[in-house]
């Protein structure tokens, strides 16, 4: 009677475990189905949109391949070329700060704010690169 129940139950189980490979096998092949065909639109979007890029961005490819290679020392020394207009504007700024500074019982109070506000932002930005340089210990 025991070897009978265990044998049912075996068979059962068996039947069971055939049962659920069949659905899952079933549910696996319309996943499968679903992925190809979300693939393939997905794959024909990417394409058209990449496509319309080139296509509206064909003036920046390079034709001669050879060009590519001077085209880190062009944009390092195209932007140093800019470097004197930047270092001019800086010492004009500069000079206007310094007779500011020269006449510092004639600010405003206004100016004499901002100017502390900037100091204290200037000193707190300062702390915090000790601190990250330190490892982030105090």
């Amino acid at each position: 009677s025991f070897r009978k129940h265990n044998y049912e139950r075996r068979t059962r189980s068996i039947e069971l475990l055939g049962k659920m490979s069949a659905t899952v096998n079933n549910l696996l092949k319309s996943t499968k189905a679903l992925a190809e065909v979300a693939g393939k639109t997905v794959s024909s979007r990417i394409g058209q949109s990449y496509a319309q890029v080139m296509e509206s961005n064909a003036k920046y490819v390079l034709e001669d391949k050879s060009k590519l290679a001077d085209m880190p020392k062009q944009y390092i020394f195209t932007h140093l070329a800019e470097f004197p207009k930047y270092t001019a504007q800086a010492t004009k700024e500069w000079t206007i700060t310094k007779a500011k500074l020269s006449s510092w019982r004639e600010l405003s109070a206004a100016e004499a704010a901002t100017g502390l506000i900037f100091t204290g932002e200037l000193f707190a930005w300062f702390c915090v690169g000790e601190y990250v340089g330190r490892g982030f210990s105090l």
